[in-house]
Parts: structure tokens; C-alpha cells; sequence
């Protein structure tokens, strides 16, 4: 790690690395030797400490599920990361606490919902309903959940310009509006001539309530200090969705 680090001369390392699978994550709940644990925490502290020792600035790629998610006001970039149910989100808020301590120049900037236009991986939440709605298999989407939707060019932006600038702190890189999975099905709908009225609606209270997976039910994120901190642009969900080049 530390030879890696020494041996590029970029002054400011930034960490995608993580084990995003979150369903995954959940089955290793309250494991600390488990592969997420050490991945998501033991390897972004590693990193940092390498970072510290080469003198280099260390950028921590966090997320919105570092929240709990039970609070009806949005999360500022001076709130701590509160999770205590979704495993997933736990590592990402030990991470983002063990870098805040470390001897290191440091910033995190959190994502959310990320989508983007062109995609050879794993379908995001935007391209999975299109493709479900390409296909008729729709699923029903959670009307009484929050999410902040972000454009991926944009997320990607304000990443540079921290890296640009050396950056310290908490910053939000996210979308500028707050919708529903619901709402969100809908406009993917429309933006492609569709009957919004064929994505259905169901509640995250209900699943839960079943045995399902307890999602974090509000993620209003603010972009307000990044927006002043760093005057970078975004685009709502309607208007990232009018952009030419979609792929679907």
C-alpha cells in the first residue's frame, strides 16, 4: 500500500474502493471480521494512514446510508453518520469516523443514488426501471421512502473540484431535489414517452413490516455548503433525463 501510494505522483488519492453490496452486507451484520467490515473500514483506514505517511491529500468516498434514515429533515454535511440498522451503512460510518481522526488532510464526500447515462455494470436504480419498463416486469416502487437521485456527471464533478482545490471537510455530492422511488419511476417513464401510470406503488412501511430489509426510509440530502463551497452545478432528475446520449 504505502510503495503504491509513494509511487504516484498524484498529490491526492481518492478511495472508490468499497463492498457495496448492500443485501451481501446485511448478511454479515455485527461482523467485524467479515469482508465488508474490512473492506469498507480496515482498507479506507489503510489508505489514509498511507496517505499520511507520503504526505498526500486522502479523499473518502462515502454515501447517504452512513444515515439512519428516521429523521423527516434533511442531513447537513456537518452531521455525523448515524446508522445503527444497515450493516452497509455502519462500515461506511466507521470509515468516515476513523478518517476524521486520522493525521492525514482529508475530505469525504458522500453520494447518493447515483445514475448515469452509459453503463456496462451493474444497472442503477434510473436504468433498472427503464429497463423494467422496456420489458414490461415493472415492480412496484416505494411511494412513502425519500431519496436524493444524483447525476453521476455531476457527482464525478464535484469530486474533481475537490481534488483540484485540496478540499477539507464533508461535502455532499448529490442531486438538488428530493423524490420518492416512485416519483422517480414516473419521470423515467414519461422521459420515455410511457404511461407513467404503469409504474405501481407500494410502501416501504409495509415491506419492512413483512420481513423485508429495512431500507432507510428518509434521505433528504443537503447540497447546501458543498454549493457554496464549491459552485458546482447539478442537474434535476428531469433535466439530466433530457440530456442527449441515454443509452436505453
Amino acid at each position: 500500500m504505502d510503495a503504491a501510494v509513494v509511487a504516484t505522483p498524484a498529490a491526492v488519492i481518492i478511495n472508490l474502493a468499497a463492498y457495496t453490496d448492500v443485501s451481501g452486507a446485511r448478511q454479515q451484520n455485527g461482523d467485524k471480521d467479515g469482508s465488508c467490515y474490512r473492506i469498507n473500514v480496515h482498507g479506507a483506514g489503510n489508505v489514509a494512514r498511507a496517505c499520511a505517511r507520503a504526505g498526500k491529500h486522502f479523499v473518502q468516498v462515502s454515501t447517504d446510508y452512513v444515515f439512519e434514515g428516521d429523521r423527516q429533515g434533511p442531513y447537513l454535511e456537518t452531521d455525523d453518520g448515524d446508522a445503527r440498522t444497515d450493516w452497509y451503512g455502519v462500515t461506511k460510518r466507521d470509515a468516515e469516523d476513523l478518517i476524521k481522526q486520522a493525521d492525514v488532510g482529508w475530505a469525504i464526500v458522500r453520494l447518493s443514488f447515483p445514475y448515469q447515462q452509459h453503463s456496462d455494470r451493474k444497472p442503477d436504480l434510473v436504468r433498472r426501471i427503464a429497463e423494467q419498463l422496456h420489458t414490461g416486469t415493472i415492480t412496484p416502487m416505494f411511494h412513502d421512502q425519500v431519496i436524493t437521485p444524483t447525476f453521476t456527471d455531476d457527482a464525478v464533478g464535484t469530486l474533481a473540484e475537490v481534488a483540484r482545490t485540496g478540499a477539507h471537510g464533508v461535502f455532499h455530492a448529490v442531486g438538488p431535489e428530493w423524490l420518492s422511488p416512485h416519483e422517480v419511476g414516473v419521470r423515467v417513464a414519461q422521459s420515455l414517452g410511457l404511461d407513467a401510470t404503469a409504474v405501481p406503488s407500494s410502501s416501504l412501511q409495509d415491506y419492512i413490516d413483512q420481513g423485508g430489509r429495512p431500507f432507510p426510509k428518509s434521505l433528504r440530502m443537503s447540497r447546501a455548503a458543498t454549493g457554496s463551497a464549491l459552485n458546482q452545478p447539478v442537474h434535476c432528475l428531469n433535466d439530466a433525463l433530457l440530456l442527449p446520449g441515454w443509452d436505453f
